[in-house]
């Protein structure tokens, strides 16, 4: 699986700790049967949300200890040794709180790339049509969002 795909920032400001989302196009292109292995899948998506490496979403320090690194990549609870916060590797980013793993956001994007309906989609991830319609909608304001202007 290739793992070097990634793009600089327009230079528009963000906040301290907060990620890029993964957007269906980008899956669309990187996907490879590799993305049939969870924990491959859960590697690529939280390279793809924290390029930088593992920072806390509260205040923005960088995770160095190798402990709470490995517990972050396993989308365990780590906790920020300056502002005392807890988080995991899905904190702050579009997939907070959704309820959705790493695979099934994965899929999510997959079949949206791919043209799929809403109601082909829901059956697929287990969930209603409409909550595949928000995400279109999410994903399409996000995309206006991160577009990089020429």
């Amino acid at each position: 699986m290739e793992l070097t795909e990634t793009k600089t920032d327009s230079g528009r400001p963000r906040a301290k700790g907060r990620s890029r989302p993964v957007l269906p196009a980008q899956v669309l292109k990187a996907f490879g049967p590799d993305f049939l292995d969870a924990c491959l899948c859960r590697d690529w998506l939280l390279e793809r949300l924290h390029p930088t490496g593992p920072v806390c979403p509260w205040c923005g320090m960088a995770i160095t200890s190798p402990r709470s690194r490995a517990t972050f990549r396993q989308l365990g609870r780590v906790q920020c040794t300056i502002c005392q916060k807890f988080f995991t590797g899905l904190s702050g980013t579009v997939l907070s709180k959704t309820g959705l793993e790493p695979q099934g956001y994965l899929l999510l994007c997959l079949l949206l790339a791919l043209g799929q309906g809403d109601q082909a989609i829901a059956g697929k991830l287990n969930v209603n049509r409409e909550t595949v319609r928000r995400w279109r909608l999410r994903f399409q304001a996000l995309e206006r969002v991160w577009s990089e202007k020429p």
